[in-house]
């Protein structure tokens, strides 16, 4: 593992052909992200304690990419086949991630 890098495995995402569980649902590793981003910004709104691994997992949670097609594999090992549910499609419409197209 690379250090300060933080993992989500063996889950089922919103695609549910892959049933099996898989490492790295971008999907699911996003969600997480955002989670503990707003744990963070609400604890600093109310003045609570802010744990700082919360940061650190927000930041180092791998979120896949494929630098050659330009997109988001649905999971680590993803072989851009048939899919149930379009988790990549669901990230910018559900969640707000920022995609360039």
């Amino acid at each position: 593992a690379v250090s300060g890098q933080y993992h989500i495995n063996t889950v089922i995402p919103p695609d549910e052909y892959a049933s099996h569980g898989v490492n790295d649902s971008i999907y699911t590793n996003w969600a997480a992200k955002m989670a503990l981003e707003f744990a963070v910004e609400a604890a600093d709104i109310v003045g609570g304690a802010v744990n700082p691994k919360w940061r650190e997992v927000a930041q180092g949670l791998v979120l896949l990419f494929d630098e050659k097609k330009q997109a988001h594999p649905e999971y680590a090992g993803y072989r851009w086949n048939r899919i149930k549910q379009a988790d990549v499609v669901l990230l910018p419409y559900t969640l707000g991630m920022p995609m360039t197209k």
